[in-house]
Order: structure tokens, then sequence, then C-alpha cells
């Protein structure tokens, strides 16, 4: 169960007069229940290696396994292999096309041929996973509320066929600090509490050290990095060199470093850093 590029190149309207590659020699492997952000400036390459991942472009050159399956094999019933992930885009509405809510969650489902009853357990429980109310929201119009519930009625979309691939495009983008955290912490939920395959990208370098796996750099279509996000963020040479804005508690931690309070390691959420910050003063007799 993984997700493996060998040597991936894609290049946009092959033998014309406006070809232009895009994605040079790619080679990664994602593992079961990996949180994987993936940054890069515009144009490095993102959306189109996404895009691939979740089966929406062909005509590539290298190899693609999806669990072992080979997806350029023209014997494999892609179909199948489709199932099993959910892409969010960036804009959710574009996703919508619905009256209500419920209608929009269950289109899926219904074109599946499920039951209602069997449609109306799953819509609810998708519903109950992204923490919106079936009773107050299912009769609601999907583009009459804000863009963080927005986002939320997006996941519970995808959420429930149940993917084991989660394909997300600039999650927190648009949205204020509360929905900001309410779309982050249900992100980390699907992933820690449900086991789901997540991969995103993203700019908000705070989103990316404090839930990742692993971090994947691109740049102008080449894959420059693939590993932990401490390791990345650490690294001067690749943050100088790619413009990389570090996180806000590897800039805390750099700085208290460079002022003589060496932490051993950075925390990934503000809170471990408060009680690591309070044990270090407290050990060292320095209470205020």
């Amino acid at each position: 169960m993984s997700i493996e590029f060998r040597n991936v190149e894609y290049t946009y309207l092959k033998k014309t007069p406006f070809e232009k590659k895009v994605l040079y020699d790619v080679s990664f492997k994602i593992n079961p229940g990996e949180f994987i952000s993936i940054i890069g400036h515009t144009g490095s390459g993102k959306s189109t290696l996404i895009q691939l991942i979740g089966m929406l472009l062909k005509g590539f050159d290298g190899n693609i396994l999806i669990d072992s399956l080979d997806i350029g094999d023209k014997k494999l019933r892609k179909s199948n292999v489709r199932r099993k992930f959910g892409f969010s885009f960036q804009y959710p509405e574009y996703q919508f096309f619905e009256d209500t809510i419920y209608k929009d969650i269950a289109f899926s489902l219904k074109i599946r041929g499920e039951s209602e009853e069997h449609i109306r357990n799953k819509v609810r429980y998708a519903m109950d996973m992204v923490y919106l109310d079936y009773d107050k929201y299912k009769d609601r119009s999907p583009f009459d509320i804000s863009g963080g519930e927005k986002k939320k009625v997006s996941l519970a979309s995808i959420l429930v066929l149940d993917p084991e691939y989660i394909i997300l495009d600039e999650p927190t983008v648009g949205l204020d600090p509360k929905s900001v955290d309410e779309i982050t912490n249900i992100i980390e939920n699907l992933n820690k509490k449900f086991n789901k395959t997540i991969i995103v990208v993203t700019h908000i370098m705070d989103f990316v050290y404090r839930l990742s796996d692993k971090v994947m750099l691109l740049d102008n279509g080449k894959l420059i990095d693939f590993s932990n996000p401490y390791e990345l963020f650490i690294n001067d040479k690749i943050c100088n060199e790619y413009s990389i804005d570090r996180p806000y508690l590897i800039k805390l931690f750099l700085e208290l470093k460079n002022r003589g309070i060496d932490l051993r390691s950075c925390p990934r959420n503000i809170r471990d850093m408060e009680k690591l910050l309070i044990d270090y003063f407290n050990k060292r007799g320095i209470n205020d």
C-alpha cells in the first residue's frame, strides 16, 4: 500500500509548438498513513504533481505505482484505482452544483446506486467527521455559507466515499484564523485518528511544520528535497537558496539557540514549545 513515482516526467502540449516540460525525473515513495506536504514557488510543478498522483492527468513518462499497480498499464481498470482517492480543490465552490449541502455530499453515492438509508447514514457520518451539524446544515445551500464551512462541505463530499488517499490543494487559503484552526484540526484528525494518507499543497509553512511527516520541495519541475520538516527547515542552504520562509517555531528555536538557549529539539506546536521553555528555565532556577 503506497504511492510510488519512478523517474516521472510530464510535458504539456507534447509534440506541438507550445510544448512545455513541467516535471523532470521525479522519484519518491509515499507510505500508507503518512502526511505529506508539497511546497514550492508558483510554477514549480506542484499542481501537475498532485494531478498525476490523483490520476487526473495521463501521458506521463516513467512509472507511477498505486498500491503496486502500474497506472500506465493499458490493461489496468483505472476506475477502481481512482476510487482510492479523494481530491479537494483550492476553491471548494467549484465542486458544488446541487442546491443543498445534503444533495451535494450524497451525489457520488447516488451515482453508485446506494440505498437512501445507506446514503443518509454515510452523509451524516461524513458531516460528523468535519464537525458540521447534520440537522442544521443538510438543507442549506452550499453557496450561502462561510468559507470555512465550504471547506468542510468539500471535505465531507470526499470523505463520504471513504478514500484511502486524500489530496488537498491549499486547504486553508482565504480563511480567517478561526476557520484555519478548525480546518487544520480536522485534517490532523483525519490523518491521526482515521489513518488517512494526506497529501497537501500549501504555502503555509507553520501548517507544514505542525502536521507533516515529510515535506516535498519542488523547484522548476524538479524534486529538490523530500525529508522530515525539521531537517528541511533547519537547513540554511536549502532555505536560503529556495527562499523558504521558515515556520514561526523554527525561527524562535534558532533565535533562542543564537542567544545561548539550546532546547535540543524544536516542538511542532506552541503549547509544547511553551512547556519546553518552562522546563528549561525551571531547571536553571529561573522562575520569571
